[in-house]
């Protein structure tokens, strides 16, 4: 009978799958297909990354039952950062923290923005898929946004601590929610450059100091913000909300046979693309 592996045995297994995932993700790349569908789905309890026919798939585990008794970040009660606007100008959206142990409440669109499209996208700093789609169409979302068609709520999550040799994708959520609490309205250039420094699957991620760099460059220079990121603040806030999206079966799409929650999705009025068409479509609809 074969030796049962241990748990250090099956971690170094699911490690050198990422790797490979992430080596034969770049060469897609270098072959030119910048819309590649690479389609991450989550767990914090684990995302084995498979490549079935040119996509970049990871499988969802059953994820965890998470209870945090940690209190969430302010302009977050939704456990995620809500922006609208109008005339050009894009604006966060206030809210005041959760409480510990409390779950999140649905963001309640009043005067014009009760009228408009909600979108909702949830998305890892760590995750290529994510860094892809933000490549494609951030500027149209952002642009829907100023120009008043839509509001857009984004739910920071940690699905691919396992492609690197720390825990990055956790880090990097951390890093989100402390840029949520106290500087909201710089979130979205924030995350844009932590698109763009995004490091190689199966390296150890960005450092702390390298995060709190990056954000300094947008303008956010909070001594207090630097040891929200150092301290790990929003660290179990941030795996019980991963967790409870991934456990939701209202966010889940059915991609290649296989039922899961995906990275990215995106969704308007708690309703998942179904990746059918392009995202100018999917908002047109």
């Amino acid at each position: 009978m074969a030796k049962r592996p241990n748990r250090s045995q099956s971690e170094n297994r699911m490690a050198a799958e990422a790797r490979e995932a992430a080596k034969r993700t770049q060469e897609l790349a270098a072959a030119g297909l910048r819309r590649r569908r690479i389609l991450i789905s989550s767990s914090v309890a684990a995302a084995i990354v498979l490549i079935l026919g040119g996509v970049a798939l990871a499988i969802a585990l059953k994820p965890k039952d998470v209870v945090t008794t940690d209190a969430g970040p302010a302009n977050m009660a939704s456990w995620g950062i809500a922006f609208t606007g109008g005339d050009g100008e894009i604006s966060a959206v206030p809210t005041g923290a959760t409480a510990a142990t409390a779950s999140p409440t649905s963001t309640q669109w009043t005067g014009e923005d009760a009228d408009k499209k909600h979108v909702q996208l949830y998305l890892d700093w760590a995750c290529p898929a994510c860094k892809a789609f933000e490549g494609d169409n951030a500027k149209l979302l952002t642009d829907a946004v100023a120009s008043g068609e839509i509001t857009l709520e984004l739910f920071p999550l940690a699905v691919v601590d396992r492609a690197y040799t720390t825990d990055y994708a956790t880090r990097g959520a951390n890093a989100a929610a402390c840029v949520a609490d106290m500087a909201p309205d710089s979130f979205l250039d924030v995350q844009e450059r932590m698109f763009a420094a995004q490091p190689a699957e199966g390296t150890a991620g960005l450092s702390n100091d390298d995060m709190i760099r990056i954000i300094g460059e947008a303008g956010v220079t909070d001594p207090k913000l630097a040891a929200c990121i150092t301290d790990g603040t929003y660290r179990g806030w941030v795996e019980a909300a991963t967790n409870r999206v991934a456990k939701d079966e209202s966010l889940r799409t059915t991609i290649q046979g296989r039922t899961a929650f995906y990275t990215p999705t995106l969704a308007t009025d708690g309703k998942p693309w179904d990746r059918e068409g392009t995202v100018e479509d999917y908002l047109a609809r």
